[in-house]
């Protein structure tokens, strides 16, 4: 997707550490960025999503993206990805790495209408219970 700044690599590193070969961006949301990345010890690659410094000053998001690495953690289905390492002293966490599209590239990739996509979102809800 897009290519990450000298100062954003300097601020992975201090927070993921050597345990990491953190590469492009890719994803972007309202709180947090994802990037594509390497588990060097386990020679595994992931999807390491980690929280923005910007979001670290209001109030809730670091919160919220606890209780969003509490419940991946704890629910196992094959359309909810696998967490597979946090840090509880840094806003980071890593799942495995889903190749493909985002929901609504999906959705107007397929030319799902409303309806389709309440569908698509039906199934995609029964994931969690």
């Amino acid at each position: 997707m897009t290519e990450m700044s000298p100062d954003q690599k300097s601020r992975l590193i201090d927070l993921v550490g050597d345990q990491y070969d953190v590469g492009e961006v890719i994803g972007k949301g309202g709180q947090a960025t994802v990037y594509r990345a390497v588990h060097l010890r386990l020679n595994r690659e992931v999807a390491l999503k980690v929280l923005r410094e910007d979001a670290l000053d209001h109030s809730g998001h670091l919160a919220r993206f606890t209780r969003e690495i509490r419940i991946l953690s704890v629910l196992q289905h094959p359309n909810i990805v696998r967490i597979y390492d946090s840090c509880p002293d840094h806003p980071w966490f890593s799942t495995e790495l889903i190749q493909g599209f985002d929901i609504v590239e999906y959705c107007d990739l397929h030319g799902l209408d409303a309806r389709g996509r309440v569908e698509l979102f039906a199934k995609v809800a029964g994931a969690i219970g």
